[in-house]
């Protein structure tokens, strides 16, 4: 297994460089999420492919809005196998739950989703509550493909920490047509 991570320059806008939301003020015409998995694509999965990656195996994964970018590639059918989303910002987007593919029940599934049990507890402020963490990634779970994990005592800082071995189990699991 190869493990490839990615971070973001100081100063990034987090927000924007994960979203697909239009974004007129780019001069290329591409949202910051677009342009990121236009990078991963066309640079980055050549490069691991050099250094031995089987790029048919690949999993994405991302935390926060990163895990909302996840959710965003998955729904465009971006080159990779599997996608783990750690407590996915849905919130931002709502509309990605209803993008994603369809999926029998007797596929595999590609999408594994970790939320924080303390992401949405009746304690938390109302902007927090707001977000719904638990509730919107529940949501995915109609479309088929999708395997979900309520880690309860974790909550939005602590789960992608206590989510990694199980997402590693996960995108380490056996291929299956």
């Amino acid at each position: 297994m190869m493990v490839v991570g990615l971070a973001l320059d100081h100063g990034v806008h987090r927000q924007s460089s994960f979203s697909f939301a239009p974004e007129p003020e780019r001069p290329d015409g591409l949202t910051g999420g677009q342009s990121l998995l236009q990078r991963l694509s066309a640079h980055l999965l050549g490069l691991i492919e050099v250094e031995g990656a089987d790029t048919t195996r690949l999993t994405l994964v991302g935390h926060s809005m990163s895990g909302q970018f996840v959710l965003e590639a998955r729904a465009l059918a971006a080159p990779f196998a599997r996608y783990v989303a750690v407590s996915p910002s849905i919130w931002s987007n709502p509309s990605v739950v209803a993008a994603q593919p369809e999926r029998s029940s007797d596929d595999a599934d590609d999408l594994f989703v970790v939320v924080g049990g303390q992401e949405e507890t009746p304690g938390l402020d109302q902007t927090h509550l707001a977000r719904r963490m638990i509730s919107n990634a529940r949501g995915l779970l109609g479309k088929g493909g999708v395997r979900l994990e309520v880690l309860d005592s974790e909550d939005h800082g602590s789960a992608p920490y206590a989510s990694l071995p199980a997402a590693l189990r996960f995108a380490s699991e056996p291929w299956r047509a």
